[in-house]
């Protein structure tokens, strides 16, 4: 018993224990960049929206990867991080069409500037980080 002589109530330790968790596990990763601008829930999102937000997911070079579309500690592929801004909007209003023309967009931007014909996984893969930033800078001119 405390030396208040109040019992102590399980359940809400309980309660406190498992909003901790939940705390722990939604966080931000430590080198996630946050969310630059949100639109409006009845704001339409264009491709621009989400190869903005996909590229500031990937915005120093430890948060960009290859071969792998996601790893645990946050780190993404170009196509990883065009899904992660994706499931960002996800429910907005234009969001499916967004996703889909943001990756025509970053598809045909490697193929001009790059001339890789093939997919943005194995352009990733195969290209240095400043090539794919510098593809999603251009994209994000092309949709802006």
């Amino acid at each position: 018993m405390p030396f208040d002589g109040v019992v102590p109530n399980k359940a809400v330790a309980k309660q406190t224990n498992l909003y901790a968790m939940m705390r722990a596990v939604f966080a931000f990763k430590p080198n996630e960049t946050r969310r630059r601008s949100v639109p409006n829930r009845f704001q339409t999102v264009t491709s621009y929206d989400i190869l903005q937000l996909a590229d500031s997911l990937i915005d120093k070079p430890h948060n960009w990867v290859q071969r792998r579309y996601e790893t645990s500690t946050g780190r993404r592929c170009a196509i990883g991080a065009i899904r992660a801004a994706y499931r960002t909007y996800c429910g907005y209003p234009g969001a499916v069409s967004a996703l889909t023309d943001s990756k025509r967009i970053l598809r045909h931007v490697i193929l001009a500037r790059y001339g890789f014909d093939g997919d943005i996984e194995k352009f990733n893969d195969t290209s240095s980080y400043r090539q794919v930033r510098q593809a999603f800078a251009d994209a994000i001119a092309i949709s802006g």
